[in-house]
């Protein structure tokens, strides 16, 4: 069998794939919780304090906060640190606490867990880094402090070199030439990053193990030819490589690169020959049995769609043809690889682009020059201090202006049409059916390369134009399959789901039946991705379009996820309502401004008003055109039809408004119910007229304001009527067939 690390590195990854698929096996197999863990998982609160002894190993910056990472021993592994916001370390504690042992002092807490449809789970991340709990307002305590320290003298010189970046260009530039050198995230590069996002190359603006593996050998090569020595040429580049794999803080992203490259360059010294694939195939085995998680990576699934597409497919293709055009091995290395690559962008976004790809291709050389340059220019001035900073300016000149480039590039292609498009999740079995499809071409290649060496020929040295260019016109036609085969399914006639997102203390939700994608408020009061949810939720369905958005009324809690929605262009809605009152323009100032610039039509609607769209109504019924209301009371009141099933949205109304509405006879199936389930809201006389089969109530866990009452539950309860909020399921989908409602559940109680 040829390459045999890599067949083997395709297989561990297929078991530990098989093996996280459930939880009992990911729980013994694949994690290795601490205790701590467990006791966290167990309380009801999520925290407890706790005091943790270890040694800083790093400190870095995330969301504008410091963060210290410890090395806390096989008791507790790796904890991530927080120090209290009103006491933050300064440069110099941060510098000065980098090797040293210390005991930390604080509450310990459980990192975010995906409660939404699409969201991404921070809790699984760290998990798959070996990170189980972090601890906020931590109070540090130093115990042994070393005069000297290889991790401090990393450490100083990684934050002299974001010094001398930051200090020589702008505030923008910086943080754009941080996020290619050193993998940082900044809000001065939102805007980009959302761009690279939408376009699926993410690859072009964060540190790439691939651009670093190839930057190494570069040097490598380099100096072999400057020395003619072999031990001395391969000595230097791993040198430089690890040191720059210490001074980024040791991430795992880069410790892949890092195997890569030193399999690459020490494989003469042990006699052995290791071309790319071979050394990316061992690398990624001794991390998998290191670490069998890490396997479970987004970057490292992606590495393996590339050694896939190049190890296997085009493989085949050179063996069946020794001879063969270059046109058509560069097309069929492109078209496998975007083929190899889809279902992965598709299972960890739900969404791709079909220019994505084909922008890394081209743009890949200008990013790892600019990556060349921006080294020498960081590494100079925080070498020579002031007396470089013209030298850093001239080497940091042409880099910078990348972004500009970056730019103009992905608004070219954002303009084009479908280049973000929503897939949602595939059926369980599209994946593999997708993938055995993959395999077939390369199968029948080696099948036709066995059937000519048992007939004595060997190997086919002038294939037919057929086997030539069908082989990559195969996978095109794959490509294009992929994209129309590995989606979410579409709503049949008759069903209607509608999803109350968890975004906190807030309101948010996605109404969807097969005429209609309406959205029903977006915002927060306690989260500040309200809006990714909300867009990460419509990615997740597939959703095509978003007909209409609801903003019930003009409190923060339901609209203040309205930017992030409207930066996002597949969930740009065709028209935004809002109540027709007199202080409407008032209580929707801000919101009016966004929604103008971003050209989306807004609709002011009363009592009366309905959308009627395929066998789907929407119908407002309180409050009536130019009411003197505001604030809770003003909240749009809408009842939502199709196929027999009723959903009713109340907003925050009160008791008093409930009695001006001008219920249907047959009340509504679902109730959402008004004010997060606040006492002075869903009165007796209310919850009677409605009369649901089903209610659900928005509200953050442990929020101060004591949501949902306790004699609004009695209400529902003496009523018999099920109440189900998110705070205590996470995000409730309710799936309506023929008077028949279904529920799905995505918190911890699911």
């Amino acid at each position: 069998m040829k390459r045999p690390l890599l067949w083997a590195a395709l297989l561990l990854t297929l078991g530990v794939l098989i093996m996280n698929s459930r939880a009992e096996t990911r729980e013994r197999f694949l994690l290795r919780k601490p205790s701590v863990r467990t006791a966290l998982e167990r309380s009801s609160s999520g925290v407890f304090p706790l005091n943790v002894r270890g040694t800083v190993v790093w400190a870095e910056e995330k969301n504008g906060r410091t963060v210290i990472r410890l090395d806390a021993g096989r008791q507790y592994g790796t904890v991530l640190a927080y120090p209290d916001e009103e006491h933050p370390l300064t440069r110099e504690e941060c510098i000065a606490a980098v090797g040293s042992e210390c005991i930390v002092s604080g509450t310990a807490f459980l990192f975010q867990e995906a409660e939404n449809p699409g969201q991404f789970d921070v809790r699984g991340y760290y998990d798959s880094l070996g990170i189980y709990f972090g601890i906020s307002k931590a109070e540090i305590i130093f115990r042994k402090v070393p005069r000297t320290s290889f991790r401090r003298l990393c450490f100083r010189i990684s934050d002299a070199f974001r010094s001398a970046v930051q200090e020589n260009v702008s505030p923008e530039d910086a943080a754009f030439l941080l996020s290619l050198s050193t993998g940082e995230a900044s809000p001065f590069t939102e805007d980009l990053r959302a761009e690279t996002d939408a376009l699926s190359a993410l690859q072009l603006l964060s540190l790439s193990g691939f651009v670093i593996s190839s930057l190494g050998m570069l040097i490598y090569r380099l100096f072999r030819r400057l020395t003619r020595n072999l031990a001395a040429a391969a000595f230097i580049p791993v040198l430089c490589m690890g040191f720059y794999f210490l001074i980024l803080g040791s991430p795992v992203s880069f410790l892949r690169a890092l195997l890569v490259f030193f399999f690459r360059v020490t494989a003469p010294a042990l006699k052995r020959r290791f071309d790319t694939l071979s050394a990316a195939a061992l690398s990624l085995l001794l991390m998998g049995l290191t670490r069998p998680a890490w396997l479970l990576l987004p970057a490292v699934q992606y590495y393996l769609a590339v050694l896939l597409s190049q190890g296997v497919i085009c493989s085949s293709f050179r063996r069946c043809a020794l001879k063969r055009p270059v046109p058509a091995e560069m097309l069929l290395s492109f078209f496998s690889i975007q083929a190899c690559l889809l279902p992965v962008q598709i299972l960890s976004r739900f969404r791709f682009s079909p220019y994505g790809n084909l922008l890394v291709f081209f743009l890949l050389p200008l990013r790892t020059g600019a990556l060349i340059l921006t080294l020498l220019g960081g590494f100079l001035g925080a070498s020579c201090g002031p007396w470089a900073d013209g030298a850093v300016k001239v080497l940091l000149f042409l880099p910078a202006k990348l972004r500009l480039l970056y730019e103009a590039v992905f608004a070219s292609f954002r303009a084009l049409p479908a280049s973000s498009v929503n897939a949602g999740r595939p059926p369980l079995l599209r994946g593999p059916i997708y993938l055995a499809m993959l395999f077939l071409v390369p199968a029948g290649l080696w099948f036709r390369s066995l059937l000519h060496r048992k007939r004595g020929t060997g190997k086919d040295l002038r294939p037919p134009a057929w086997i030539l260019y069908g082989t990559p016109a195969a996978f095109a036609f794959l490509l294009c399959f992929g994209m129309l085969f590995l989606r979410a399914p579409s709503l049949k006639q008759g069903e209607m789901v509608y999803t109350m997102l968890s975004v906190g203390q807030g309101d948010s939700g996605i109404l969807r039946t097969p005429d209609l994608a309406a959205g029903v408020d977006c915002g927060s009061a306690s989260l500040e991705n309200a809006g990714e949810i909300f867009s990460d939720a419509l990615s997740f369905y597939g959703a095509r379009r978003l007909d209409v958005l609801l903003l019930t009324h003009g409190d923060l809690d339901h609209v203040n996820g309205l930017p992030d929605v409207l930066a996002d262009p597949v969930c740009m809605p065709k028209e935004v309502w809002i109540p027709d009152t007199r202080h409407a323009e008032e209580e929707f100032r801000e919101q009016l401004t966004l929604l103008q610039e971003a050209s989306v039509p807004v609709r002011k609607v009363g009592a009366g008003d309905r959308m009627l769209l395929g066998g789907t109504t929407l119908e407002i019924l309180y409050p009536a055109h130019g009411a003197d209301v505001e604030g809770n009371d003003a909240s749009l009141i809408i009842l939502a039809s199709y196929g027999g099933c009723s959903v009713l949205f109340t907003g925050d109304i009160s008791m008093e408004a409930e009695e001006k509405i001008l219920l249907p006879e047959n009340g509504a199936d679902i109730l959402k119910v008004a004010h997060h389930g606040s006492r002075f809201s869903s009165g007796e006389s209310f919850i009677r007229s409605v009369s649901p089969a089903l209610s659900l109530v928005s509200y953050g866990r442990n929020n101060r304001y004591g949501h949902p009452s306790e004699e609004t539950c009695a209400r529902f309860l003496s009523e018999g009527i099920p109440l189900y909020g998110t705070g205590e399921w996470g995000a409730i989908e309710v799936h309506a067939v023929e008077n028949t409602l279904a529920l799905r559940f995505y918190g911890p109680e699911k």
